[in-house]
């Protein structure tokens, strides 16, 4: 028979320890993720580098007017649109609401 006990707590996710930029010279460790971070803090944290990123992709994309400019700009603001629908959908969770239906 299946378990069907309600209110069990959800797992809290979070990050692993991830090394993503090591010096040219000898590979020492300049910059990594940290294990631990609740998901929904890097989360926001990686909406607010993408939102950075937009900003810039797009003046360079009205400056330069080159294609591959507005598509990166593109990407990025795909990326970020599915960082923002998880940060609301979080923020709506935490209210009681349900969501956008858009």
């Amino acid at each position: 028979m299946q378990n069907t006990t309600q209110g069990a707590p959800a797992p809290q996710l979070a990050t692993a320890r991830h090394a993503f930029c090591r010096t040219s010279d000898n590979g020492q460790l300049l910059f990594a993720v940290n294990d631990g971070v609740q998901m929904i803090e890097a989360i926001e944290m990686a909406q607010c580098y993408l939102a950075s990123a937009s900003k810039i992709t797009g003046l360079v994309a009205m400056d330069v007017g080159d294609d591959a400019v507005f598509g990166a700009h593109s990407l990025v603001e795909l990326a970020r649109a599915v960082l923002d629908s998880i940060v609301q959908y979080d923020n709506d969770q935490k209210r009681g609401l349900r969501g956008e239906q858009s």
